[in-house]
């Protein structure tokens, strides 16, 4: 955790950046609450939804509570980009002193924001929440996380707070350094962190989902390859072990084979053993070799199709 920094007289309005795929069932729960708690605050705001490709009703809804207040802003990508896209152009488009990210499925609890105005009010620059434990989510999920923080924390070059997601309060400074990083394929929790400034956590449960569904597997698997890649060397530090260790293993199945009747198993084994680490060395080199081809094309992380109140 880092120390505020001199509390500054600018931070009276806020932006509510917040990502929506097929979240119709939560939609006008998550509105009224949200409402409720930002204008407790007596604080100038607006509410920015991002509807990243929606395939329900979302972007109606959305488009309605636009009409109602002109307060929210709505932005509609042209097709689902995902999670850190949809985020990243919220941002783009935020104009208050400070930013909540969250997501719109209620388990990032809108109370939480008075708490993470408090704290940013006292000077610090980001205030994340921690998750202290995950309600309602599957086993499989809950371990994989578990160890993809693990692995993050163990091998980044920079302090990434484990249990961590997007939920948080960010100062408007912050959002400007962000905006000078031109990454194509964006980590935005390792982000966060490597920009630095004064942050603290706050912990509590993650509540169950309200509606909608989770993001499916292939999705989270994604995005954990994206922080490893992006934040860590483990995937090189990998293909190193692999070698060293098919190194012994060649050298204990070399003795075997001077000394064993079945030679013509022996050298399959070996044969099978040194394609399967070539292979593995070449995918994760070709891991690296395609993020920088999609680098060089520069093409934009996402498409805004339409907007309203912006």
């Amino acid at each position: 955790m880092l120390l505020p920094s001199n509390k500054s007289n600018n931070r009276n309005s806020l932006s509510v950046v917040i990502p929506v795929y097929n979240e119709e069932q939560v939609l006008n729960l998550l509105q009224e609450e949200l409402k409720k708690v930002l204008d407790s605050l007596n604080m100038d705001y607006e509410i920015i939804y991002v509807d990243d490709g929606s395939i329900d009703s979302s972007y109606l809804i959305l488009k309605k509570f636009a009409q109602q207040d002109e307060r929210v802003k709505v932005i509609r990508l042209a097709r689902n980009f995902g999670q850190q896209a949809a985020v990243s152009c919220g941002l783009e488009y935020c104009k208050k002193d400070g930013v909540v990210i969250m997501d719109a499925d209620m388990q990032d609890p809108p109370s939480l924001i008075k708490d993470f105005v408090s704290y940013w009010q006292k000077g610090y620059d980001i205030v994340y929440h921690i998750r202290k434990r995950r309600l309602g989510e599957p086993f499989w999920k809950v371990l994989g996380m578990k160890i993809f923080y693990f692995l993050l924390t163990r091998f980044s070059n920079i302090n990434i707070p484990p249990n961590v997601g997007l939920f948080r309060l960010v100062d408007k400074k912050v959002i400007w350094a962000l905006r000078n990083l031109q990454e194509e394929k964006k980590f935005l929790p390792g982000l966060f962190a490597y920009v630095g400034f004064s942050q603290i956590g706050i912990e509590s449960e993650r509540p169950e989902r309200k509606g909608g569904k989770s993001k499916s597997f292939f999705k989270l698997a994604s995005l954990a390859i994206d922080g490893l890649i992006n934040f860590t060397t483990l995937p090189v530090r990998l293909i190193q072990l692999f070698s060293l260790f098919f190194i012994f293993l060649t050298f204990i199945l070399f003795i075997i084979f001077l000394i064993g009747k079945s030679k013509i198993i022996l050298i399959f084994t070996l044969s099978s053993f040194f394609l399967s680490i070539l292979f593995i060395s070449l995918s994760i080199v070709g891991e690296y070799l395609l993020r920088i081809h999609f680098e060089l094309k520069r093409r934009p992380q996402y498409i805004v199709k339409e907007t309203h109140n912006i």
